[in-house]
């Protein structure tokens, strides 16, 4: 299917199969089938068999598109592995299954393998939320061609090194995180805003998130959405401003171009770019 904009990526528990409906119909780029965290170890099973039947099902439509993803169970746990039998084993096809807990390259390339095995084509996401993980990040970019964006898990990270959940205390691991995903031309999202109730608060950090370099930002409840993508919607200010950059360089025909009495170079011709071909995808142009 045509790829969404990418701004936003919405969690619906699995063993709750009426709430992904809900979530498609509020407008996520990403609604994600969750079969993990947000599901009790005593429902994992019901979770697998509705994720099942989810997928098995048509996707509910939306007139500007979305892609259906699974967040499985970490692959060293046993629910993980069911998850994944599970995909296999009907071969069912969700856009892509996004992977928690990933440490090393090996733990993807060795899930693409046997998704080839399967007969499986989707693409692979994974959650850059380990110690370990957020170290081979370089590595883990590199893993597969399947490996197509990177959410940054800031809750379990912040836990493990024992630091808190701020800005400022996890800015390292979101700059490395962007850093691994522009090493392959990854989407990279966000980790979503935790307090639903402060919409102010998820508006500054999605600001933030797209000033460093992130593409995106999960969100936890559908409040999140419209703030999350007006934060990473090209603006009409930057349309218009993107436009008369490249229409200076093509002016230029390859010479030397000047815009608002500065020297434009390749790499701003190129963000110009960016920003027209976002705001085609959202039919903002």
């Amino acid at each position: 299917m045509k790829k969404s904009a990418r701004r936003s990526l919405l969690f619906a528990p699995a063993h709750r199969p009426e709430l992904f409906a809900k979530a498609v119909a509020k407008g996520a780029d990403l609604v994600c089938i969750e079969c993990e965290d947000a599901v009790p170890a005593h429902k994992k099973a019901e979770a697998r068999a509705e994720m099942v039947a989810l997928l098995s099902s048509p996707s509910p439509a939306r007139d500007t598109g979305y892609e259906r993803v699974v967040r499985i169970n970490a692959l060293d746990t046993e629910d993980g592995q069911a998850d994944i039998e599970a995909i296999c084993a009907h071969k069912l096809a969700p856009d892509a299954i996004l992977v928690p807990k990933i440490d090393t390259a090996s733990q993807l390339s060795e899930l693409a393998d046997r998704l080839d095995t399967a007969g499986v084509a989707c693409e692979l996401m994974a959650l850059i939320e380990t110690a370990r993980g957020l170290e081979h990040i370089a590595e883990i970019v590199q893993a597969t061609d399947r490996l197509s964006l990177l959410l940054f898990g800031g809750v379990d990270l912040s836990a493990e090194l024992g630091c808190e959940m701020s800005w400022m205390a996890l800015l390292y691991a979101r700059q490395r995180t962007i850093h691994g995903a522009a090493l392959a031309s990854l989407d990279v999202l966000d980790m979503p805003h935790v307090n639903i109730t402060s919409l102010d608060e998820v508006a500054e950090e999605a600001e933030k998130a797209r000033e460093i370099g992130f593409t995106g930002k999960a969100a936890i409840h559908p409040a999140q959405l419209d703030i999350i993508h007006q934060a990473f919607s090209p603006t009409a200010q930057q349309i218009n401003t993107a436009q008369e950059i490249i229409a200076a360089c093509n002016q230029a025909e390859g010479g030397a171009a000047l815009f608002d009495g500065k020297l434009i170079e390749k790499p701003v011709q190129l963000q110009a770019q960016l920003v027209l071909d976002k705001a085609r995808m959202l039919g903002l142009i």
